[in-house]
Order: C-alpha cells, then structure tokens, then sequence
C-alpha cells in the first residue's frame, strides 16, 4: 500500500513517541496522558486516510497501532457506558 508523505510523517512521530513512552515503562493511561497534546496528528490522520489505509499505517507502525488500540479501546469503553464522561 502506498501512502502520502503526510500520512507516514504523522504515523511516525506518533510511532517514535510512542516506543519511547513504551521503552521507558509507561503503562496504557500513562500512554494516554502523555499523548494528549499529539491527539490532533491522529485526528489530521483519520481526516486524510481511509479505514484501509489506517490499517496499513497500524500493521507499518508498532508504536502507532498500540496508541490508536488505546483511542479505540476508550471509544468503545465510552460507547458501552464502562467508561464514564
């Protein structure tokens, strides 16, 4: 699959910072927190690709599949009311 520059330059510096927090021992809330100022890379990233592409970038990307596993398991956590707002 081939991807915009655009989207391999976000997935990455999501990716680079995620194995660091990964490396320094941070836990998935701690992951979570220390993103927050990242969130809109994501964000931009579901804007410019499709559901395939994503995918791609996840099965590229370790460190960038682990944080949107985070995203996805708070949305789905919020949906079914576990997690409240």
């Amino acid at each position: 699959m081939k991807f915009s520059a655009e989207q391999l330059k976000l997935a990455s510096k999501i990716d680079v910072y995620v194995r660091e927090l990964q490396q320094n021992g941070k836990n998935e809330v701690e992951i979570y927190i220390a993103m927050a100022d990242r969130m809109s890379d994501l964000k931009q990233l579901f804007k410019i690709s499709t559901h395939d592409e994503m995918n791609g970038l996840c099965a590229r990307f370790d460190g960038f599949y682990h944080y949107a596993k985070i995203i996805e398991n708070i949305a789905e956590g919020i949906k079914s009311v576990e997690i409240k707002v």
